[in-house]
Parts: structure tokens; C-alpha cells; sequence
């Protein structure tokens, strides 16, 4: 637990105020009592680590001395009432994320770093980790634990980088809050990972405060990244247990290993960013260095862009620096349309523009840009917003194109864009009987429950990332976020819409049986 925190929160019970108490320093014991399990996989109190309360502002406790399992720390003496105790790297250890992780090293656990909680406990002085005494002190106790996958190589490769976990359905808690969602990956990188002659690999991930139950039916495949090519292996492990506070451990032999498609992770944004003036006056400028702070902070690998003129894209190109390119694909008849904004490291194959229907007399003709890259198909469009008359003709004029020209791709095909309805409706999910919606051929693979216009108050969700559903791929969708919020610039103020991003892993299918999730 280097580096680890132990927090504190002091909450005022709303009918009692605080009293008075004495201030001189205090020896605070803390006893931490860890399964055996974790211990054995390097759970134990380092020099380094530091009790922080924050009452009434924020108390610093140096660690006194280690005996065991049991830590001392010395500090003042804290009013309160009520307290959560908190073991963790992370100050919010609610949202540490447990899909991405690193190991030096094929069997080393250095980097497990456990999260531990006392919660709404009666007293802080003397403290013990464990079920018993949080409720014999009014809380509950909560604990992450570890996975480990023992795996034989089925090859004498010399080194590998990585083990991945794909399950066949979201079960792998993304973070210790009830409300975070699940994903169906998690990634661990070797760093250092030379294997020996015995050939095993020792992969230990971290898992959640929550228990994490695989059900009976789900499928998980490991895969594992060698320099000698990818390997998965797929495993029924029938319903099983992620438990808190334990190690949980599958062993897999060299046997029944199948060379896999190698695997691409991208990061796709949809933007539509108002022609980079509808909060011009408050900001006292267009809007490009928001925008492109904003693209850049997520990582962004490819942007569909909405609202833009082909001079905008250009400066917007130019502000993102070096390594980035553009398409523009203008509306019949009107200066402006949607723009597709990539990164340099993308080699394209062909670029497409098309315009879509519009049988409402008087309102602006929409289009759909399309860039075909090596690994992905990308499409941006904007539907209208004025009635459902003129978007469900516009959709099924999407839907046969793509159908037509990449219905049983081995690319995975992404729309993105300003869809002018919200997930309920039947333009979006298909729901109604005379209506072909996105739904019918498309799956929305980014947030959906949150809002995304209008960025000043209130609103509704009316931008998408979809992919299609047909094509012979596999992917894991492993982060997808409505941006409202981003270091150093205002969102809400940067267009009147917020942006969506998504991060995809995908790859070839081995077999035609078409689209599938791992």
C-alpha cells in the first residue's frame, strides 16, 4: 500500500452538533486485520503510509511503527461522530478504474494496491479491517480483492506483454461505486514479462469493493500477447465469485490455445461544436482552442464533427497541431455540414459524401461523410431536427447504403453524429412498427442516460456512437463518456451540444458467424 492514504471522513450526525474535545496529540492505533489470501499476495503497511482525517479541515498522521498486520499512527485528536476509514492510493477511491492494470514482471504482485473501507463506523482510535468490527461499531466493511489467472504458454515464447480478460457479457465492476457501470474487459501489461522455461505466467488483477459473480453460462476467454503471436483460450468457469477481500484463481494448462486476431483499440468523439460561436460573446472569441483542448484531453483518434464550415475545420485541424487530418462533407446547396477529423496514424482508404433525403419543402438537405480507414469504417451525419418525417427516410437511406457496401465487412462500421431524437424513439430504437430506426441494423455503444444538449441547462440525449451490427468482427467496448466537464476549459460554454467518446477494442472474426461482443 505505498503511497496509500487512509482516510478519514468525519459526518456530523444532523441532529447532534460537535462538542468540544481536547487537541493534544494522540496515538491513533489502527489495526489492520487482511484476510490471509491478500496477504499472501503482498497486502502489508509500508514505511510510506500516511493516515489523512479530513474533519474540519485536513489532519496529516505519519506512520509511528509497523508490528504485523497492526500500523500506528500519531495525530491530533478529531471531533466527529461518524466516520468512514479509508485504505486506498486514490483519494476518491469510489472511481479508481480496475480495467487497466500493470505488472512488472510474469508473476510479480508489487503493483497490487488494495482499497479498504470502514463505513459510518462510531470510532477511529482503534480500528480492525474486517466484517466483525465495522458491525460491532454501527458500518460496514468494504474490501477489493484479486483474480489470479496461472496460465501455461502454449508455445516456448520468450516474453509476453499482456493478459486480457473478455468476457461474453459486462461482469468486471469498472469501479468501486455501486452506480459505475460493467465492462466486459479487463487488460493487464506486462511490463518486463520474460517468461521462464517452465513456461507459466502468473496475471494478478485487482477487482472491485463489489463481488463480482461470473453467472453460470457466460464465457471468459483469455488472451494473452506473446512475441510469438496472440493466444486466447476460452473458459467456462460455471458460476463463480469475485469476492472481496479473497483471491480467486483460474488455472489454465497448455492445452486448447488458438491463435488470435491481433487487436485494435480506438477512440472515436462526436462533436457537434455550432460553428465555434454559439456561446461566442460569453468566451469573448470562437470557440477552436476549447474544442480542440477538449478532443486532445480524451484521446480522441477520429472526431465526426457537426455544424462546421470547411474554412473552421481547417483552423480546428491547425490548433490540434501536427499529425491530424480532415474531411469535409458540406450539405447540398449550403456552406455548411459534417467534417471527420483524424489523427495522422490512420491510414485512409477511400472518402465518401452522399446526401440524404429530404421531403419537407424548404428545410436544409443533410449528408453523410464517410472515411474508409485500414482497420474501421467511419460515417458522420446530422440528421434534421425539425420532424421525424424527414429523419426516418434519411435513416434508411443510411441503413441501405452501409448494408450494401459493408454489411458483411471485416471492419467494424462506426456512425456518429447529431441524430435530433432521443434514445426512446423509434428513429433511435426501432420501436415502432412503421418506423426503420438506427436500432433495426445499428447498436449504440456510447452513453445514452446522460444529456447532451443543450450544455447550458437541462436537455436531452440526442448524440450517438453506433456501430453496426452485422459485420464479421469481435469488440469490447471498454469506455464510453458524455464530456461535461474537462481541466482548464469551460464544456458548457465550448458549443451548445457536449461531446461523446467511446474507446473500442476490436478485431477480426475468426470465424463468419458474425458480429459478436468479447
Amino acid at each position: 500500500m505505498e503511497k496509500t492514504y487512509i482516510i478519514l471522513l468525519c459526518a456530523l450526525l444532523l441532529t447532534v452538533g460537535c462538542t468540544p474535545e481536547d487537541t493534544a496529540n494522540k496515538e491513533v492505533l489502527i489495526e489492520a486485520t487482511y484476510s490471509g489470501e491478500l496477504t499472501q499476495v503482498g497486502l502489508a503497511w509500508k514505511k510510506n503510509d500516511q493516515l489523512r482525517i479530513n474533519a474540519e479541515g485536513v489532519h496529516q498522521f505519519p506512520l509511528s511503527s509497523i508490528e504485523g498486520n497492526k500500523a500506528t499512527f500519531a495525530g491530533n485528536k478529531v471531533k466527529g461522530g461518524i466516520f468512514d476509514i479509508i485504505i486506498s492510493r486514490e483519494d476518491d477511491f469510489m472511481t479508481r478504474s480496475y480495467l487497466t492494470q500493470e505488472q512488472t514482471g510474469t508473476s510479480s504482485t508489487s503493483h497490487l494496491e488494495f482499497d479498504s473501507a470502514l463505513m459510518g463506523v462510531s470510532s477511529y482510535e482503534q480500528v480492525t479491517f474486517s466484517d466483525e468490527w465495522a458491525q460491532a461499531n454501527g458500518g460496514k466493511f468494504l474490501q477489493s480483492g484479486c483474480l489470479l489467472i496461472s496460465l501455461k504458454l502454449p508455445v516456448s515464447a520468450s516474453k509476453v506483454t499482456q493478459v486480457r480478460l473478455e468476457a461474453s457479457s459486462p461482469v468486471f465492476y469498472a469501479t468501486n461505486s455501486e452506480s459505475g457501470a460493467k465492462s466486459s474487459v479487463m487488460t493487464l501489461d506486462i511490463v518486463k514479462g520474460t517468461v521462464g522455461v517452465d513456461r507459466t505466467v502468473k496475471a494478478y488483477f485487482a477487482t472491485s469493493m463489489q463481488e463480482t459473480v461470473i453467472e453460470a453460462g457466460v464465457s471468459l476467454m483469455v488472451v494473452v500477447e506473446t512475441d510469438k503471436g496472440a493466444y486466447g483460450k476460452e473458459v467456462a468457469p460455471g458460476k463463480t465469485s469475485l469476492t472481496p477481500g479473497r483471491k480467486t484463481t483460474i488455472a489454465l494448462d497448455s492445452k486448447d490455445w488458438k491463435t488470435v486476431q491481433e487487436s485494435k483499440t480506438v477512440t472515436f468523439m462526436t462533436y457537434n461544436v455550432g460553428k465555434f460561436l454559439k456561446y461566442k460573446e460569453e468566451i469573448g472569441h470562437y470557440s477552436y482552442a476549447e474544442v480542440a483542448s477538449i478532443i486532445r484531453q480524451c484521446g480522441a483518434d477520429v472526431v465526426g464533427l457537426n455544424e462546421v464550415i470547411d474554412n473552421q475545420v481547417q483552423k480546428l485541424s491547425a490548433e490540434m497541431g501536427e499529425g491530424w487530418n480532415f474531411y469535409f462533407a458540406p450539405a447540398a446547396g449550403y456552406d455548411n455540414g459534417n467534417a471527420v477529423m483524424a489523427s495522422s496514424g490512420l491510414k485512409e482508404v477511400r472518402r465518401i459524401k452522399f446526401d440524404l433525403p429530404c421531403i419537407t419543402e424548404g428545410y436544409q438537405t443533410r449528408s453523410l461523410g464517410v472515411v474508409e480507414y485500414e482497420d474501421f469504417v467511419f460515417c458522420v451525419t446530422h440528421l434534421d431536427h425539425h420532424n421525424r418525417a424527414n429523419r426516418v427516410p434519411q435513416i434508411k437511406q443510411i441503413n441501405d447504403w452501409v448494408k450494401t457496401n459493408y454489411g458483411n465487412s471485416d471492419k467494424p462500421v462506426i456512425l456518429v453524429g447529431d441524430m435530433n431524437a432521443v434514445p426512446e424513439s423509434p428513429e433511435i430504437s426501432n420501436s415502432s412498427a412503421d418506423v426503420e430506426g438506427l436500432g433495426k441494423y445499428w447498436k449504440s455503444i456510447s452513453v445514452t442516460d446522460g444529456v447532451t444538449y443543450p450544455s447550458s441547462d437541462g436537455g436531452k440525449c440526442i448524440d450517438y456512437i453506433f456501430i453496426w451490427k452485422n459485420n464479421l468482427i469481435e469488440y469490447a467496448l471498454k469506455k464510453s463518456e458524455i464530456v461535461t466537464s474537462c481541466p482548464g476549459v469551460n464544456v458548457s460554454l465550448a458549443s451548445d451540444h457536449y461531446p461523446v467518446y467511446t474507446e473500442l477494442t476490436f478485431r477480426k472474426k475468426s470465424s463468419a458467424a458474425g458480429v459478436n461482443e468479447f
